[in-house]
């Protein structure tokens, strides 16, 4: 294959959005790497649509195919264990199994990431403190609690709402509020 600027893996945490971009670059300089040549290399000589079912989330890939990708995409031994990571990630609903992949992908990925203090853990480990932050800066609160939980949508207990104003009080610098 000509040397040619592909997309680099590491940079993904989404590996049809990986195969996207891959499609799409390699394209440029190569016309005949379409869909159905795609599909072809893949194996599923009939199908044009297998490759964008894979794309657009209707289809996943069992590991054969992954196999077949790995071999079709021409990854070395790095980035093939990387993409298989990546699509047993984006593929899996174990939450226990998800977190292991994301721990493994994160410390091959090329994706800038930070870690949290646990004060900031605390605000962002239930999705109505940022919601209930952003209320603020357009409700007059005093003290109405009550009005808090009308106005979150979803709507959130009046305990909630109580707990979430009290964070963000204990740490009001850490949020600038």
């Amino acid at each position: 294959m000509t040397e040619q600027k592909l997309p680099d893996i590491f940079t993904y945490d989404d590996f049809r959005k990986y195969l996207e971009d891959y499609r799409s670059m390699r394209k440029k300089w190569d016309e005949g790497f379409t869909h159905e040549y795609i599909c072809f290399r893949l194996g599923q000589r009939g199908s044009r649509g297998y490759f964008s079912n894979v794309v657009n989330g209707t289809k996943n890939v069992s590991q054969e195919f992954v196999n077949r990708f790995v071999e079709l995409l021409e990854l070395g031994d790095t980035e093939a264990s990387y993409f298989r990571d990546l699509v047993q990630y984006n593929q899996t609903s174990n939450v226990k199994e998800k977190e292991f992949l994301l721990k493994k992908i994160n410390r091959q990925s090329a994706i800038e990431s930070k870690l949290i203090t646990t004060k900031e853990y605390a605000f962002y480990e239930e999705w109505y403190h940022s919601v209930l932050r952003t209320v603020l800066d357009v409700v007059d609160f005093k003290d109405d609690y009550l009005l808090l939980t009308k106005t979150i949508v979803p709507s959130i207990t009046l305990k909630q709402a109580k707990d979430s104003i009290a964070l963000a009080d204990r740490y009001f610098d850490l949020f600038n509020l």
